[in-house]
């Protein structure tokens, strides 16, 4: 019997390299690597040059082996895009079977970065090439699972092409990566040398230190381990270094899998956008991940880039934060000097880092998405010694104080059902919101006293996203005795600790001031405001008044005296130097640490408030909540019958609102968010149900679109125009023509029948959310129906008489009818509760949601009433169709009904996976050495 190495022997001896293959007469060999042997080849019918690839010998007769190698030829076969290396064919010949490639001239992106890190600009054209490459491959079902610099080439002429598709597998395939990791020579964990090879692709392998943790960790993988790995060269394109390195494999995949993104390692003139995409891109929980690659090159493509500083391009590094290492020290270990080293001779103090627990609390509250809280959970006493929290725990959500020396945390009696915690000045009362009231109790316990009820005053919520009585977004105790609170899309409001009828800070209506913190000596109120529709911080005057924007990006800031703040940006703790007496950034912003807890990102606009969880005590205590930004819930697109069945429409998961049935019932315009799920990256998209299409056929940016009576024309909102509504060709033949002037606060919710009129709703300070008429010919818009509560969801009958709309006069939304365009009494259509109307096609039926269970649950039901049109409206009871976790939107209904009447286009929201914060971390005496080490000496 012939022995494995005498085989092995036996194959060397057999596979001499050929002269020629087939038609195919070799020139020279181009590289080689313990996968893949690489030759330049002439194709002597076509006359021209190829690649020609071929198993090396001692893999020639493994089974494994050939399949990846046939594999990569089928996958390449399916792919035709200009930014993938193509395929010519597969050779078989004596036995032995050879890939026939495009050949390229250039040198791969690793070669490239060998001479250093890339400029921005280079940096983002390249990622673009590439990020449009792996585009075209999902959109076929195909992951590539070892994207790296290797894997890319740069031709001469400046394009890119992704190469060596051999680790790709279909993503409905459900395969795992476990069989290779779990080899530790394996093509995962092995990065291979090749010889100098400026125009082929690396042999068939994937690599450490680019691969994702799921990947790494032999679990099944689909598009997102992609969007890791270019995440990661795109890191390293900035850096010229790799975002998780280590000197062995095992210690390149334990910092893949355990160690943080350090964004400080980019250049100080990287762009902002693509500091956030990095961090979108390598999210170590896939769910919080960016979704889909066509995100990323939609954002590097509109991205505006920042030029470098004479220093960068220099080669000359900018001072940099080394606080990442500092917090990753465990307890009692001495940390070096961080922020910049000083030149003093002072010794450098302890550094320590706590991990604690929340027991008995379960996790932090109030959560809502996968499990995380939204609003303010937790606060520092000012000595640093307890953390006031609101947790879960004995299936109810209370307050808990958390002494560091504690084995673990007392319940505070008297706080069921609180939230949003804050302290007195002094740290001897703990305030909180609970039942719709704000109250108080001594933080060692004792009695509750109630100081005000949230909705005294007149105060009513300006949006039907958010209840009047739950309005209340972080809260802030000043020493003039007064607390002084945020609300969900207004200014300020205050009332005395001591008791008393809350009201605004200003007298002025002021928009999106939250999370407030006061500064010292009077200076005013830190709070959170939009800037351009993002976060940005602000300075309010204690008196109220035109508040001073500092910081453009950025939320939920505290002063650190003498002279910072600390604020987060994204999921990065940062901060800035900071000039009390003239309330303005003196100097460049340093990332402390990433990967904190912070309420942005989220695809529900009512939890995106900034809440960034962290405190900081005087006494130079800091604790904080890991978690990073939220991610987007995901949704599927379904039909669901009367009987309640759901069945997938075909549009892939993802984030997106808003579906509207075309007159005909053969498409649906759909408004897709990118992974950001912001409403101002919202673009109509247009599905063929038919053909199974869909196209981005409408304008760069849209919301909330609705068709035309005929079919021929869309009105949509354009967030790019001063949040103008517009109206365009269906078909994208002409461009979308504004029919207001500037209506920021407005949506489209419905068409009149013979299109005079389009029905939107409107937001102002005064009235809140009103019902109002626009005329496409004139762009006249005047109020229909505008009363001092909220009117929302307005849909017109099919036949224009009879308007449907749900209102908060009752103190909770209900849903009415009322004669159109009037005059008219209104009739109450909903008995308990409801939202979301929409009339049946042929006016017979009216349909609203109407929530039940706990808001966190998310369950909606859809219900139906029989309605009798004539002089005198005949409303019949109503009654439950089905129920599930539907998407509903503030304003506008987001399902729709077929022509038939028998199937309803439902948003269905997906179970995200848990990721409750059930621990927190302590940093001790960071503040001391913030002081020390930011003094002018140690800033040269």
């Amino acid at each position: 019997m012939t022995s494995g190495a005498d085989r092995q022997r036996f194959v060397h001896c057999i596979f001499m390299r050929p002269t020629t293959i087939g038609s195919f007469q070799i020139l020279r060999e181009l590289g080689r690597g313990g996968m893949g042997e690489v030759f330049l080849a002439r194709d002597t019918r076509l006359d021209r040059q190829v690649a020609i690839k071929a198993l090396p010998a001692h893999l020639a007769l493994d089974p494994d082996r050939l399949a990846r190698f046939q594999r990569e030829a089928k996958v390449l076969a399916s792919l035709n895009h200009p930014g993938i290396g193509s395929i010519y064919g597969l050779e078989i010949v004596d036995g032995h079977q050879y890939l026939v490639l495009e050949f390229i001239e250039g040198e791969t992106l690793a070669d490239t970065l060998a001479g250093g890190p890339m400029a921005s600009e280079e940096t983002r054209r390249i990622a673009a090439y590439i990020a449009a490459a792996l585009e075209a491959a999902h959109e076929k079902g195909i992951i590539h699972r070892d994207l790296k610099p290797g894997n890319v080439m740069v031709t001469t002429d400046g394009n890119v092409k992704v190469l060596d598709f051999g680790l790709a597998r279909n993503a409905d395939t459900g395969s795992s990566s476990t069989e290779i990791a779990a080899n530790a020579a394996g093509p995962t964990v092995t990065a291979v040398a090749l010889v100098a090879s400026p125009t082929i692709p690396g042999v068939i392998m994937g690599s450490a230190g680019y691969m994702s943790p799921e990947q790494a960790r032999g679990k099944p993988v689909d598009k997102r381990t992609d969007i890791f790995s270019f995440g990661c060269v795109l890191f390293e394109m900035l850096t010229g270094k790799r975002p998780f390195a280590g000197e062995t494999v095992a210690d390149t995949i334990g910092a893949t899998l355990h160690k943080e993104l350090d964004l400080t390692q980019l250049p100080a003139a990287t762009p902002f956008a693509m500091r956030q995409l990095i961090q979108r891109c390598l999210a170590k929980d896939r769910h919080q991940r960016l979704r889909d690659i066509g995100d990323a090159r939609i954002e590097l493509d509109s991205m505006t880039n920042e030029l470098e500083s004479p220093a960068t391009r220099a080669g000359v590094r900018p001072l940099r934060v080394a606080a990442v290492a500092l917090f990753s020290l465990v307890s009692g270990v001495a940390a070096g000097s961080w922020l910049a080293r000083s030149t003093g001779t002072a010794a450098p103090l302890d550094v320590s880092r706590l991990e604690i627990s929340l027991a008995p609390a379960a996790k932090l509250a109030p959560f809502t998405v996968a499990g995380r809280p939204y609003e303010p959970s937790f606060v520092l006493t000012p000595n640093g010694r307890r953390i006031v929290f609101c947790g879960f725990g004995d299936s109810k959500r209370q307050i808990f104080v958390r002494s560091l020396d504690a084995a673990e945390a007392a319940p505070l009696p008297g706080t069921a059902n609180a939230s949003v915690a804050f302290l007195s000045p002094d740290g001897e009362w703990v305030g909180f919101l609970a039942d719709g009231e704000i109250r108080k109790t001594p933080i060692d316990g004792g009695p509750v006293v109630t100081i005000a009820r949230l909705t005294d005053g007149g105060l009513a919520s300006p949006s039907p996203l958010v209840p009047a009585d739950n309005d209340f977004f972080g809260a802030a105790w000043g020493e003039d005795g007064r607390i002084v609170f945020g609300r969900y899309s207004e200014g300020l409001w205050q009332v005395p600790a001591d008791g008393g009828t809350p009201k605004p800070l200003s007298s002025a209506k002021t928009e999106q001031q939250r999370l407030p913190h006061f500064l010292p000596e009077r200076r005013g109120i830190l709070a959170t405001v939009a800037v351009n529709d993002d976060p940005g911080i602000g300075v309010v005057p204690l008196a109220g008044g035109e508040t001073k924007i500092i910081v453009a990006h950025g939320s939920d800031a505290r002063f650190v005296a003498p002279s910072h703040l600390l604020y987060a940006v994204n999921g990065v703790l940062t901060v800035a130097p900071f000039d009390l007496a003239k309330l303005e950034i003196t100097g460049p912003a340093r990332a402390l640490v990433s990967n904190v807890l912070h309420a942005v990102g989220g695809g529900r606009p009512a939890l995106n408030v900034g809440t960034a969880f962290f405190d900081v005590s005087a006494s130079g205590t800091l604790v904080f909540a890991e978690g990073g930004i939220y991610p987007v819930e995901p949704f599927r697109l379904v039909w669901v019958g009367r009987d309640g069945v759901a069945t997938p429409v075909g549009i892939p998961d993802g984030y997106f609102a808003r579906p509207r049935i075309s007159p005909d019932g053969r498409r649906i315009v759909v408004s897709h968010v990118s992974a950001s799920g912001h409403f101002s990256d919202a673009i109509p998209c247009i599905y063929d149900l038919e053909r199974g299409t869909l196209g981005r056929t409408l304008a760069a940016d849209g919301w909330g679109a609705v068709w035309s009576r005929d079919g021929a024309k869309l009105y949509y909102r354009r967030n790019s125009d001063r949040g103008a509504i517009y109206s365009i060709a269906a078909d994208g033949s002409s461009q979308g023509v504004a029919i207001t002037e500037d209506d920021g606060r407005g949506q489209p919710s419905s068409v009149l029948p013979d299109e005079s009129q389009l029905v939107i709703t409107r937001a102002s300070e005064e009235t809140g959310s009103d019902i109002y008429l626009v005329s496409p010919s004139n762009k006249e818009v005047r109020p229909w129906l505008n009363t001092t509560a909220n009117e929302a969801w307005a849909e017109i009958s099919p036949d224009g008489k009879t308007m449907a709309y749900g209102s908060d006069s009752t103190g909770q939304f209900e849903v009415y009818v009322q004669p159109f365009p009037g005059p008219g009494a209104r009739q109450q259509v909903s008995v308990d509760g409801g939202t979301s109307p929409l009339w049946s096609r042929d006016g017979k039926q009216l349909f609203y949601f109407r929530p039940t269970g706990k808001q966190s649950e998310r369950v909606t039901e859809l219900r139906a009433v029989d309605i009798t049109a004539g002089a005198s409206m005949m409303i019949a009871k109503p009654k439950v169709l089905f129920s599930g976790k539907y998407q509903s939107l503030g304003g506008l209904t987001n399902y729709d009904i077929s022509l038939d009447g028998q199937q309803f286009l439902m948003v269905e929201v997906l179970p995200p996976e848990e990721a409750p914060v059930s621990r927190l971390h302590v940093v001790l005496n960071w503040l001391q050495e913030l002081r020390r080490t930011s003094e002018p000496r140690a800033m040269h």
